[in-house]
């Protein structure tokens, strides 16, 4: 009967579970963060960032850090959110596709596009994967670009970091990390 129990249990733990939908934990940032919410998605970002209005749309968020200087280049994230019928199913998949076509894509509109290096990890809801690489302004200043795309099963949420080294108070990957981590649909 004790057996019975423990099984029936067990059980009862597991699809509370399955179908209660337990989530792997968020870790913490190493920033204050604030949320952020429209009438298709919420995330946190960054405290002291703001969306940047006229580059946004529901499904289009650019988010800087307040009082950016748009004279300068302004280190910014990219949030955009499409739907899709084809989607990419698996991390190798991706990595086959970009290796082959994002690079000539990105070399044909920007010719000094260097150090493209491809990498993946597991966040608390999604495998994502990223494409890095380093572009140069015809005055010589080298920023990185990175782009996260978290595996989704209904949309695709793209976020690009542009990290033009200056005027940032958190370090943009680990804030577009976060956005992914904290990321819902309305």
């Amino acid at each position: 009967m004790k057996k019975v129990q423990i099984l029936l249990c067990t059980g009862i733990l597991c699809l509370t579970c399955l179908f209660g939908g337990c989530k792997k934990a968020i870790p913490k940032p190493d920033f204050e963060t604030q949320s952020y919410k429209n009438d298709v998605c919420s995330f946190e970002i960054p405290e002291g960032w703001e969306e940047y209005e006229d580059l946004s749309g529901d499904r289009q968020i650019m988010l800087v850090p307040e009082d950016s200087d748009f004279t300068q280049s302004v280190s910014n994230i990219h949030v955009n959110l499409s739907q899709s019928s084809e989607k990419h199913t698996s991390l190798e998949e991706m990595e086959e596709t970009f290796s082959t076509e994002f690079e000539p894509s990105v070399l044909e509109v920007n010719p000094t596009a260097k150090n493209f290096s491809y990498s993946s990890y597991e966040a608390p809801n999604y495998d994502v994967f990223v494409a890095e690489y380093d572009i140069t302004s015809d005055s010589g200043k080298t920023a990185h670009i990175a782009q996260f795309y978290p595996l989704m099963k209904k949309d695709i949420l793209v976020i690009t970091t542009l990290d033009a080294g200056e005027g940032v108070n958190v370090d943009i990957t680990a804030a577009a990390k976060h956005i992914i981590n904290t990321f819902e649909f309305e």
